[in-house]
């Protein structure tokens, strides 16, 4: 019999809550599930080959069951670690100082393991894999769409196409043996490109030789928190014009506050809270200047000059609250507004490349003249929504 698109939609609908669940436990999909993610893309398999429909909502949903990546959990929440997600079995503990340092010098003497695995570049070489995923893991930790509640998607090439529901199913209630209106759901697919962000890093040889253990921990937060704060900025205001991928700002679809002003209370920030609200979704988390922290941190009751803290309103309290220099105030006609990001986070994917690549070279002219290396940090990855009306743009913020 030849299968139909509400099958299909049922289909999505199971395996969109077997991999929401595994995601909102912070776990690996259990044999069960695993099992039943290969049923649910073999079943898939057939629909395409029966062509059931050829409707572009249903061969984009095909299509991210057929090639999303289901290696372990697909998501990362703040918490996990992007390097054990990836271990291939007990690895070293690997030290980013003592690479450098043998590499400059020459002496590995208590840094053998970091020269065996070690591997050449055409200008220096590449740091391993576990001390890039360390960085990952740093930079993670200290961004703030991250801890705000963004989830991370591990990418295993460089483009990945997951399937999305951007219109929701609809219930109704019906009298015995009455007949049940179809609910037609919409049906898309978003997809994360590998884009790529570098840094680069001068390091004197006398830091490497006579610097204490710590040196280690530096360089490391130095290129993690560089990494980092770009990708805070590139999430939340990124233009979307390659290569740099596309931030909350500049997504269709997406719920607005405009015109805020100078608040004087916390009313646009709840209209920003209800605008989520009204469209299903629950916001955990407000995104805004630090500017705009220090302005609401310092409103008081007004009444007769009363230097009394004014009383923020409980579903404002409610929400985890952060305050970021990557959020621009130089905005507007007047180049003196900001923005304020409200919305449930989880709805953000950051993708991110698994082979974020770690290069040193001394290779260059005045870098082998001064006696110095130079560090390359190259992260590959892509900002995307699941749905967009799960956030609310706060606009002309003037304080």
């Amino acid at each position: 019999m030849k299968p139909t698109y509400a099958e299909a939609v049922a289909l999505h609908s199971e395996l969109t809550g077997i991999i929401a669940k595994a995601a909102a436990e912070s776990r690996e999909l259990t044999d069960n599930e695993k099992t039943r993610v290969v049923e649910i893309q073999t079943k898939s398999a057939e629909f395409q080959a029966a062509a059931v429909d050829a409707s572009e909502g249903r061969k984009a949903f095909l299509s991210g069951v057929e090639k999303s990546d289901r290696k372990k959990g697909l998501v990362l929440k703040g918490a996990d670690s992007f390097a054990d997600h990836f271990k291939t079995g007990d690895e070293p503990e690997l030290s980013l100082a003592k690479s450098l340092r043998g590499y400059l010098t020459g002496e590995w003497d208590g840094a053998e393991l970091e020269r065996k695995a070690m591997a050449s570049s055409a200008l220096g070489a590449i740091l391993p894999t576990p001390i890039s995923n360390q960085i990952i893991d740093l930079a993670r930790n200290q961004s703030t769409v991250i801890r705000a509640g963004a989830v991370t998607v591990p990418m295993t090439t460089a483009t990945l196409k997951l399937a999305r529901m951007t219109g929701d199913v609809t219930a109704a209630w019906y009298a015995e043996a009455g007949e049940i209106s179809e609910s037609d759901a919409t049906l898309d697919s978003v997809t994360l490109t590998a884009r790529k962000m570098a840094c680069l890093v001068r390091i004197n040889r006398e830091i490497l030789e006579d610097s204490d253990p710590g040196v280690d921990g530096i360089i490391r937060n130095s290129v993690a928190q560089a990494m980092a704060l770009e990708l805070d900025r590139v999430a939340l205001v990124g233009t979307g014009t390659a290569p740099q991928p596309r931030g909350l700002q500049n997504f269709s679809g997406i719920n607005t506050v405009t015109s805020v002003g100078t608040p004087a209370d916390y009313s646009k920030f709840l209209d920003a809270i209800f605008e989520v609200r009204l469209d299903n979704f629950e916001p955990n988390a407000i995104i805004n200047s630090v500017r705009t922290a220090k302005t609401l941190a310092k409103l008081y009751t007004g009444i007769s000059s009363d230097k009394t803290p004014l009383t923020a309103p409980a579903d404002y309290t409610a929400l985890q609250r952060f305050a970021s220099n990557q959020v621009p105030v130089n905005l507007g006609v007047g180049t003196n507004e900001s923005l304020a990001f409200v919305g449930d986070f989880s709805q953000l994917m950051i993708g991110l490349r698994q082979n974020i690549i770690v290069e040193v070279s001394n290779a260059a002219k005045d870098v082998f003249e001064k006696d110095q290396i130079m560090l390359r940090a190259t992260w590959r990855g892509d900002v995307q929504v699941t749905r967009a009306t799960a956030f609310c743009l706060m606009s002309g913020i003037t304080a």
